[in-house]
């Protein structure tokens, strides 16, 4: 039991410290520890006290008077036993304080000398004054009692009152504190307030489940282009661009599921005027009590000017990237299309000069046409560079008028004839007397020149080429000009408009190609608004279309 009570004393002094000394020093005084027991009762009686206890301080107080009396110490234990009176009658404990009191009495009375004299009135008079004796000490140890009281009572008035003025003192520091605490707060609050509505940044408190906006900035509705008003009874999603929504969502299923801790990424709102903006996002939860209801800051950029820039410097990339490869196929066709030609001009020059009193008239005639053909081809591809040139540094002329396209047409297929004729090749007309076209002379001339040019390239002898042209109901002409020589693949179809693709090829005769011609007709009948586009089947032939205007408002 002492061990428990020693545990119970450890761990909670307050309510059990007492009545383990008091065990103790019970249990001294048994085994006649006198020393220990001493000075055990006076540490129970102390730790009785500091809890207020007063039943227990005047049971280890009462318990005390009987050890001492035992030891033969009177004086002292009665000491020991007017404060367990004391301490009874604080308490309250009116039975037991009569009963110390009727024992006292015993004690008054057992201790005082006889009075000698006669008889019965020595007796009366020995009564008398022991009961007077007693009723004078009673009224000493119950005015000890009260003066006691009356001290600690004295005592803890004046420990309360210390203690009261001390806690005022301690409440004014609060009450001071607390009032800068609020004024700080104050301040703090209205400098986030400033801060939040000032921002330039979008700033905005949005519930992580039903994505409605609880708080919002004017920038950030500003940039969504709405007014604060619009921005409280929108879904955030209800503007946001198609593209960007999954995204989006599935970003926010991973932040609401915990998985990551927040998240940026780049969308675009859509305003009023329909033109979206685009806005560098970043998400971070926030923590707050209601747990129920979680809450995330949004904030939000404009960089819709940034994205601008970005797409600008993408083309200006892409042009240049375009212009290099230009620039390489240039070049390419100067050092290899432009030295065939320039090479077999000066072996037949050599063979002339060298080795002219050795050809009859016949072989000089064949060298002659040689040489004219391979001037005539150089002198092609020198008019085609030019024109590329030309267009790529934006010096070409664009001069449309009305005109009729038959005669026009005739005029532009003579320097085509003869080539085809060696080729024993058919150039068939197909053009209306009263079609019309609204074109640039010069530029359709060229067109048609270079697409049957390539005609006559690519069809055996042998072949027909028709030059055909019908009204659409649209205002426009679509011309074609087809032949029934060997055709291309679906590949190189698609790459022929592509100056940065290998797609020239030699024709059915070794006649050269470099693709240039092509490249610039494009360019021609997109200037003029209309469209040029190819059909073709390997082994079959090519069929090449292109539009024109009939009129200036076409």
């Amino acid at each position: 039991m002492i061990s428990r009570l020693r545990i119970w004393a450890d761990n909670c002094p307050e309510n059990f410290k007492h009545k383990y000394l008091l065990a103790t020093a019970e249990l001294a005084r048994i085994d006649g520890r006198q020393g220990e027991a001493t000075q055990l009762f006076d540490m129970a009686i102390e730790a009785a006290q500091s809890g207020n206890f007063h039943q227990w301080e005047g049971m280890t107080n009462e318990r005390a008077y009987g050890f001492w009396q035992k030891l033969g110490n009177d004086r002292l234990a009665q000491v020991y036993w007017q404060q367990a009176y004391v301490c009874y009658d604080r308490w309250g404990a009116v039975a037991k304080v009569r009963s110390m009191e009727e024992a006292y009495r015993t004690y008054i009375a057992e201790n005082l000398p006889p009075v000698n004299g006669p008889g019965k009135s020595a007796k009366k008079l020995e009564r008398e004054i022991k009961k007077d004796l007693q009723e004078r000490q009673i009224k000493q140890l119950r005015n000890f009692a009260f003066q006691m009281q009356q001290t600690k009572l004295h005592v803890e008035t004046e420990a309360q009152a210390e203690e009261l003025a001390l806690a005022m003192q301690r409440l004014r520091i609060e009450i001071v504190e607390r009032k800068r605490t609020e004024q700080a707060l104050r301040e703090s609050e209205e400098r986030f307030k400033k801060l939040f509505l000032e921002a330039p940044l979008g700033i905005a408190l949005i519930d992580s489940f039903t994505g409605l906006i609880n708080e919002v900035n004017p920038m950030f509705a500003k940039i969504a282009g709405r007014t604060i008003e619009e921005i409280y009874q929108i879904d955030l999603m209800s503007i946001t661009h198609p593209d960007d929504i999954q995204e989006d969502l599935d970003k926010m299923a991973l932040l609401n599921a915990k998985k990551i801790p927040g998240f940026r990424m780049e969308k675009r709102y859509f305003p009023h005027d329909g033109h979206p903006v685009w806005i560098n996002m970043t998400i971070a939860p926030i923590d707050i009590a209601d747990k129920a209801h979680p809450q995330h800051l949004c904030m939000i950029e404009d960089i819709t000017e940034r994205k601008q820039a970005e797409k600008e410097i993408n083309l200006k990339n892409e042009e240049l990237i375009k212009l290099n490869t230009e620039k390489d196929k240039f070049f390419s066709i100067i050092a290899h299309d432009l030295r065939s030609p320039f090479n077999a001009f000066l072996g037949f020059t050599r063979m002339l000069v060298e080795e002219l009193d050795t050809f009859s008239l016949k072989e000089l005639q064949k060298i002659a046409v040689s040489m004219r053909n391979s001037a005539t081809n150089l002198f092609g591809l020198l008019e085609n560079l030019m024109e590329w040139s030309r267009m790529r540094r934006g010096v070409t002329a664009f001069e449309p008028e009305t005109f009729l396209l038959k005669s026009f047409g005739e005029e532009s297929l003579k320097s085509v004839l003869e080539p085809a004729n060696k080729k024993g090749i058919e150039i068939r007309h197909k053009i209306p007397e009263n079609i019309e076209v609204y074109a640039d002379r010069y530029m359709l001339g060229s067109t048609i020149r270079n697409l049957t040019t390539n005609a006559v390239k690519f069809t055996h002898k042998g072949g027909i080429i028709t030059f055909a042209a019908k009204s659409d109901s649209d205002n426009s002409v679509e011309i074609s000009i087809s032949d029934t020589g060997i055709g291309m693949n679906k590949n190189m179809i698609e790459n022929l408009f592509h100056l940065d693709e290998q797609t020239n090829r030699k024709g059915t005769e070794d006649e050269p190609s470099t693709g240039l011609g092509l490249i610039i007709c494009k360019e021609f009948i997109e200037k003029h608004g209309g469209k040029l586009r190819v059909e073709s089947e390997e082994g079959k032939g090519s069929v090449f279309y292109f539009t024109l205007p009939t009129n200036p408002k076409a």
